[in-house]
């Protein structure tokens, strides 16, 4: 038998407490999330239920069957627009004060945006983050497909690398980039959208509060299914590139 030896409490306090300035970060802060399908829906209830001050909903979807859940959207909200029926889930499910609203982020101000967060399927729209550089938001990218999902990376405009940087890291290996707007549509696997919720929201945090080593927020992680054992990759800022 193997005998794990715990971290001593107070080796993890420095940890605890940055967790907490987050918190308290997002808790006076905007966040927005474009993207609504199960995982989107989750990640807004994940920060919601943190205590976000406020929450803006963006995507141009309607709700489908597949994305009908329990604690998600119900029966009656499929042919809806996936941002009204999303308000009105979390509306009708939280203990929070967070104030949330449909919206459309690339015409919200961007000052009152803390950070925002795409999710989508297999492939980022760059015209939607590359309004974000420009606007000066930092965005967490999630993207999902068929058995697998990816978070991050974690972007501070001209301070980190950007889907461009990825992208062109990805072109040095011989790796095609995942760009593009995708077509067609995809059923969310619950697993991965509860596991990825969970990872998307500690990502966000550390967007509101970054440390002073932007080195961990570039990374992507990687699960897949069925052991969701993670693949994490780093990215430096690409000279070619110019975000920065």
């Amino acid at each position: 038998m193997t005998i794990q030896t715990l971290p001593r409490p107070d080796s993890q306090a420095p940890a605890v407490a940055a967790h907490g300035a987050a918190v308290a970060a997002l808790q006076s802060s905007t966040v927005g999330v474009l993207g609504l399908g199960p995982l989107g829906l989750q990640l807004a209830r994940t920060l919601a239920s943190l205590g976000a001050h406020r929450l803006v909903l963006d995507d141009a979807a309607s709700v489908a069957h597949d994305d009908v859940g329990i604690g998600g959207y119900r029966v009656g909200d499929v042919g809806r627009p996936r941002p009204v029926s999303a308000a009105g889930v979390l509306a009708g499910s939280l203990l929070t004060s967070t104030a949330v609203s449909p919206g459309v982020l690339d015409g919200h101000d961007p000052g009152t945006l803390a950070a925002a967060v795409i999710v989508t399927h297999e492939r980022i729209d760059p015209a939607c983050t590359w309004r974000l550089v420009a606007q000066g938001v930092p965005h967490l990218l999630v993207t999902w497909g068929n058995g697998w999902l990816e978070v991050g990376p974690g972007v501070v405009p001209g301070r980190t690398a950007c889907l461009r940087c990825v992208d062109l890291h990805r072109v040095d290996d011989h790796v095609p980039p995942a760009r593009g707007r995708h077509v067609g549509n995809g059923a969310e696997d619950p697993v991965l959208a509860v596991t990825g919720a969970g990872l998307a929201a500690a990502r966000t945090l550390e967007l509101l509060v970054p440390a002073p080593s932007t080195r961990g927020l570039a990374r992507t992680t990687r699960l897949t299914l069925p052991d969701l054992t993670p693949t994490v990759e780093y990215w430096p800022v690409h000279p070619a590139c110019g975000c920065a």
